[in-house]
């Protein structure tokens, strides 16, 4: 009996698969057509919607915040300047040109900090990586994914595959991880441009086929009722 081959899924969210990466869907939280993130409770919700925090880590961060606001309030500014820095180098990336050099220097900064926190600890199958002892509450906790989901496509085949949505009006970015034809639009612009798409290669020439299909047939009935009315003619006359 042939072995029937396992679906690969991701359990990643759904917006961060179709973005491409979570660098991607925290630069396009900036977009007028995504939930900005403004306040350091704007950041820790986007973290939970996005399953990059657990509920646990949400409320921890919560009561952390709600003890040291000067220090949230810090963060939230850093996130806003670590979302203007991803998007300066996704749009680098876009253009197909190399990222500015004072932007990886300040990458490179960044993830020298987030690393320091990261810690090999024991796992089923062998060891993972973890947060060690800091982190529980550090309220920079969101931040570090989103540097590593960057310094990860950076270092992957995906920074050739950057763009923006094809859309009309729409600033969305993306990454093309898909392993067939490429993809040109975002999940709100998809579906509107693949309808565009069905009609025009479908709807439209089947629709253009039957009204031929229609002429012809009048044309062919018109002709028909014009011999009848010869050949009447013609019989009268003899």
């Amino acid at each position: 009996m042939p072995k029937t081959r396992k679906r690969k899924t991701s359990d990643l969210p759904a917006v961060v698969r179709h973005d491409g990466g979570l660098c991607v869907t925290f630069v396009n939280s900036a977009s007028r057509w995504r939930k900005s993130i403004v306040t350091y409770a704007d950041l820790v919700a986007w973290g939970l919607r996005l399953d990059v925090l657990t509920g646990a880590d949400g409320e921890r961060l919560e009561r952390a915040a709600a003890q040291r606001p000067a220090e949230a309030e810090a963060v939230a500014r850093r996130a806003a300047d670590l979302r203007k820095l991803a998007e300066s180098v996704l749009r680098a990336l876009e253009a197909r040109r190399t990222p500015a050099a004072g932007d990886i220097e300040t990458l490179n900064g960044l993830l020298s900090a987030v690393m320091a926190n990261r810690r090999m600890v024991p796992a089923a199958s062998g060891y993972r990586w973890d947060w060690g002892d800091r982190g529980g509450d550090d309220l920079d906790r969101v931040l570090w994914f989103v540097l590593l989901s960057l310094s990860d496509l950076l270092t992957t085949k995906y920074h050739r595959k950057v763009g923006r949505c094809a859309g009309e009006d729409c600033d969305l970015m993306l990454v093309d991880r898909s392993p067939g034809s490429p993809r040109k639009w975002c999940s709100r612009c998809g579906k509107p441009a693949r309808a565009r798409k069905y009609y025009q290669t479908t709807i439209k020439p089947m629709r253009q086929a039957m009204r031929q299909e229609i002429r012809a047939s009048r044309t062919r009935k018109a002709e028909e009722n014009r011999r009848r009315l010869r050949e009447k003619k013609a019989a009268g006359e003899d």
